[in-house]
């Protein structure tokens, strides 16, 4: 059998295999030890930055970390021989014998993570897959460094900015907002714990992009139910949305979760437990392992008497009495004490049980109701002139005087009617004090009541005699508008029997109109004629009637006007039940246009009454709950079940297009209101909305927006009301985009992006006038930018295949426009040009990169530079942009590009300084160009300004990782001289170098000490 041998080494069994790898078992043939050869595929890209890499890392050498033994680079590919180790990873350990114990290995992981960031290695990818044990227990942190780099020469599709795997990514990473640090693995170590004990990292239910939208958007990943308090928070600090603030592996070493893990004696350290490993426990429920946090020594009788006082320390009001037997007996109190105990649960005058769901705090412009009343109009416009003011059909008393857009003033009548409800029982007549009047006042007021109550009665009557069908409709409405016309706003006009013969006359369907027609003029003159007719269950009657619209369609005016005075006149109580007893399936059935055998006005009446209805109902503001009372995210959930954003965005389509010249504006704002307070629902009723027809039908809309405008100049108008449903729809749709990964996707395969940035655009430059060479700038440029811009943001970030969507269709200016023009808008527009810089990188048609130069590539980063929060990100940007487009190159040598980098790299200090090195390391590494270019840049008579900067931080920063990274840009920059020591003289280099290495307090820095001493050597 031929065997395959690689170097001195027989390759054996695959252990393991990854996207751009394959690790082999082998076997060393000169001295028989077995070790892990990780195998990378041939790739055309420099292999010699991943040799220097592989040979610095091989010097490190602690008992939780996998060494590295070497590297062998042949015809088939690139080899990296590592340390062998037997049981394979955590991960695979666990599928076997179950999830591990809370502190099991983590002080493994935590060893060996502290001594790499000590040493100024970062691992990028921290997982269970990468930490192995030993057959005896010991757990090593692998795959640390060099994975990256490997994994590119393999020619991966992977980007150096976003290395990682997907779940275990800490949220700078994701947003571009910073570059690798030591914190990005202390958040991945955090993810691991929760892999290890949980049997999966978070949001592993998800796909990886939904995850990755996910990690970026909630605060915390969730934690397990049944974890320890030390346990959370030891999370709590891996998970720190601050990456500055985040723990470093010191000091979570000394965390008291840990300290729960056994201690390590020297053997263990070196691999070699002095007894069996618990490391692999069967799998044990975490809340078994907590001890009981309250242990009383105290008997049962004692017990009880200190649960018998209250929690200040003080007795309770009620006194108990304890049995021999250890029962705690109730003693009755005096009637005194317990009226002194009532008396502190008095209900408050000021209280008002209409404050959770306040009816009348709307829209402006909603206080009315449709109410066909005359000739009916045609059309949506027709509908609108049917809508009649509420407030004018009412008495002048001025507690009926209601203003829509007054919350106070619904405050105010809440107090008026229940003042005059208590008034009418003060004045209920004592039968033991008739005979003792003396002020003919008195006299007067009975004869008006008893009078109020023939009328009561008669009205009564008629109801009832309409419910049994003895009287024609025609004769009972003429004598029920006499009789209450007179008495508008009386309260008690209307008893229960009356209101009984209503429904019980509306029930049998048979003379449908003329009942509804009743039931509007009592709901016009009765103010508590809607909240009666709603506790006797007028909702689901009303429903009954939907089947008859379809035969007359006076039946669906009319219903439309009902359901809006209900919407108007109810009280919050009964508003909720008038809604989930029947009114909110009637609504949502009355929002759908008929079939063509209704009237066109009478379905607009209905449709505009139902919105109408619909936007008071969701503009409630539910501060004050009652368990029983839905609120209003359970609103907006029943109305999501029955498809109303569609039905709503359908009506809206129909408006515009039966009033294609001439719309009415009304009733189409009115329905983007109904949408806009939809979508500022939950995530499932956002994700509902957005996965519905309700967004195809929105963007419909928006993209003629143009055309509208355009139509509206040529009749003279100047665009304003289009310009104004347009910014409601836009607010719907950036409420949408700001949910969830799914939503995104639905909106994304609607073509939203493409809209969206057209209607920037017109926002932006204007739309073209009738004669189709001038531009005029639309109404509400600032307001329509300031919802567009954040929609493209939402829309795009994270997903790269939609960034590249927007780039293709012209964002990229738009955006640099933005950036000029509106400041306050910078941290959405700049956040996506910076990050399609690194889509341009890996994008293969150069369509990405064409359009960042027509929006006015390196210059318009450059002068991000001088921008505090943007420098770092900036700098990144054309740093990603660099490897992949060789304008970019000639463009960072010129001059002024070179010079603004040396100044910036002079200029930042602490975290700044530390987040730029990363990304100035791989400028370096790409283009010697543009090194040469940093070395011609000098200043107050002094040459090589940045050369001497690399030296005064070398001195400053005692980091090993900020040394190591400053070792390896003046490496990459002593390469591209012909004479290095010239340089290193001329600069003092060479002495800050050789204080690196005689300098006892870093004598623990290995590659530190072994770069300087690299650097000496080849400027020898």
């Amino acid at each position: 059998m031929a065997l395959n041998l690689v170097g001195n080494y027989s390759l054996g069994a695959v252990i393991g295999q990854g996207s751009s790898a394959v690790v082999h078992q082998a076997w060393q043939r000169e001295t028989g030890a077995f070790v892990a050869i990780k195998k990378f595929e041939r790739s055309s890209n420099d292999i010699k930055a991943v040799l220097t890499e592989l040979d610095l890392l091989s010097k490190l050498d602690h008992p939780n970390i996998v060494k590295y033994l070497g590297a062998i680079n042949d015809s088939e590919g690139l080899h990296v021989v590592l340390e062998y180790m037997e049981n394979g990873s955590l991960a695979s350990v666990r599928k076997l014998f179950g999830d591990f114990s809370e502190p099991v290995c983590s002080s493994y992981v935590l060893f060996g993570l502290e001594y790499l960031h000590a040493q100024g290695v970062l691992h990028r990818d921290i997982k269970g897959a990468n930490i192995l044990t030993t057959k005896t227990g010991v757990a090593k942190v692998a795959d640390f460094g060099v994975a990256a780099r490997a994994a590119s020469f393999a020619g991966a599709d992977l980007d150096d900015d976003m290395v990682g795997s997907p779940y275990w990514m800490a949220p700078e990473i994701i947003e571009m907002s910073a570059t690798p640090s030591a914190a990005c693995d202390i958040w991945s170590l955090g993810c691991t714990i929760l892999e290890l004990t949980t049997g999966k990292p978070p949001h592993f239910d998800l796909a990886p992009m939904a995850a990755l939208f996910r990690i970026v958007q909630d605060d915390v990943p969730r934690l397990p139910a049944g974890a320890s308090e030390a346990l959370r928070d030891f999370l709590l600090q891996c998970f720190n949305r601050e990456a500055a603030l985040r723990a470093n592996a010191r000091v979570l070493l000394g965390h008291a979760w840990l300290q729960r893990a056994p201690p390590l004696s020297p053997s263990e350290a070196a691999g070699f437990p002095a007894t069996p490993p618990s490391c692999f426990q069967p799998p044990v429920s975490m809340t078994s392992q907590q001890p009981s946090r309250h242990v009383s020594s105290l008997n049962g009788k004692d017990e009880l008497q200190r649960t018998s006082r209250g929690a200040s320390g003080s007795k309770s009001v009620s006194t108990e009495h304890i049995n021999s037997a250890g029962v705690v007996a109730p003693t009755l109190k005096p009637a005194v004490a317990d009226s002194q105990a009532l008396r502190k649960y008095r209900e408050d005058e000021e209280d008002q049980i209409e404050d959770g769901f306040d009816v009348c705090k709307i829209f402006d412009g909603i206080g009315s109701v449709s109410c066909p009343n005359g000739p009916v109009g045609n059309g949506w416009q027709g509908a609108r002139d049917e809508v009649l003011p509420l407030n004018n059909s009412f008495s002048s008393e001025a507690k009926w005087d209601v203003k829509p857009h007054d919350a106070g003033s619904r405050r105010e009548l809440s107090r008026s009617k229940f003042g005059a409800s208590l008034d009418t029982k003060a004045d209920v007549l004592d039968p033991f004090t008739v005979g003792f009047f003396e002020d003919a006042e008195d006299f007067v007021h009975n004869d008006l009541r008893d009078r109020n109550m023939k009328k009561q009665e008669e009205i009564n009557e008629l109801l009832f005699d309409f419910a049994a069908s003895v009287k024609k409709g025609d004769q009972v409405l003429l004598r029920l508008f006499t009789l209450v016309k007179p008495m508008v706003d009386e309260e008690h006009i209307l008893s229960e029997l009356g209101a009984i013969s209503l429904v019980e006359a509306l029930r049998s369907q048979g003379c449908a109109i003329e009942v509804l027609q009743a039931l509007r003029i009592i709901l016009f003159a009765v103010p508590n004629a809607a909240d009666l007719l709603t506790a006797l269950g007028i909702a689901p009657v009303l429903t009954s009637l939907i089947p008859i619209t379809k035969l007359d369609d006076r039946v669906l005016g009319l219903l439309g006007t009902v359901l809006n005075i209900f919407g108007l006149r109810c009280s919050g109580p009964c508003l909720r039940v008038f809604l989930f007893s029947g009114g909110l399936q009637l609504a949502v059935e009355l929002l759908m246009p008929r079939d063509k055998a209704a009237g066109l006005s009478s379905q607009c009446i209905a449709i505009l009454a139902s919105v109408e209805f619909l936007v008071r109902a969701l503009d409630v503001k539910t501060v004050k709950l009652q368990l029983q009372n839905p609120s209003r995210a359970a609103l907006c959930r029943a109305l999501a079940l029955r498809d109303t954003p569609s039905k709503l965005a359908a009506s809206l389509e129909a408006n515009l297009c039966a009033n294609s010249s001439s719309p009415d504006r009304y009733s189409a704002e009115l329905m983007a209101n109904a949408l806009a307070a939809l979508s500022d629902a939950d995530t499932v009723v956002k994700e509902a909305i957005a996965a519905s027809k309700t967004a195809t039908i929105v963007l419909g809309v928006l993209a003629e927006f143009p055309q509208r405008v355009r139509d509206a100049w040529e009749q003279g108008s100047d665009g304003d009301a289009d310009a104004k449903l347009t910014v409601g729809l836009l607010k719907t749709l950036k409420a949408i985009s700001m949910t969830s990964a799914a939503a995104l996707d639905s909106l994304a395969s609607c073509g939203a992006i493409e809209t969206v940035v057209v209607v920037l655009e017109v926002a932006q430059v204007g739309a073209v006038k009738g004669d189709g060479f001038t531009k005029r700038l639309v109404p509400r440029r600032d307001e329509l930018e300031d919802q567009l811009v954040p929609i493209v943001y939402y829309l795009c970030r994270i997903d790269r295949s939609r960034l590249a969507r927007a780039a293709r269709c012209g964002a990229a200016t738009l955006l640099a426009t933005c950036v000029a023009r509106r400041r306050h808008l910078k941290q959405f527009a700049l956040a996506i040009l910076c990050e399609l810089c690194h889509v341009a990188a890996s994008d293969n048609q150069g369509d990405v990169a064409a359009e960042l130069w027509r929006a006015g590539g390196v210059r318009l980063y450059v002068r991000l530079l001088d921008e505090a929060y943007w420098c770092v990100r900036a700098l990144a940007a054309l740093s990603s942009w660099l490897k992949a487009d060789i304008s970019v190159e000639s463009a960072m040598s010129e001059p002024y590009c070179a010079k603004s980098m040396v100044f910036l790299f002079q200029r930042l200090d602490g975290a700044e300084f530390e987040q730029a090195l990363e990304p100035l390391l791989d400028a370096c590494n790409t283009s010697p160009r543009f090194v040469r270019a940093l070395l011609d840049v000098s200043a107050d008579l002094k040459r090589y300004l940045f050369v001497l900067e690399i030296g005064h931080k070398l001195e400053r920063y005692t980091s090993a990782i900020t040394r190591k990274t400053l070792l390896e840009i003046l490496r990459a920059t002593l390469a591209t001289m012909d004479n290095p020591r010239n340089l290193l003289l001329e600069t003092n280099i060479d002495n800050v170098l050789i204080s690196l290495l005689t300098d006892d307090a870093i004598s623990g820095q290995v590659l530190v000490m072994n770069l300087a001493g690299n650097i000496l050597l080849v400027a020898a």
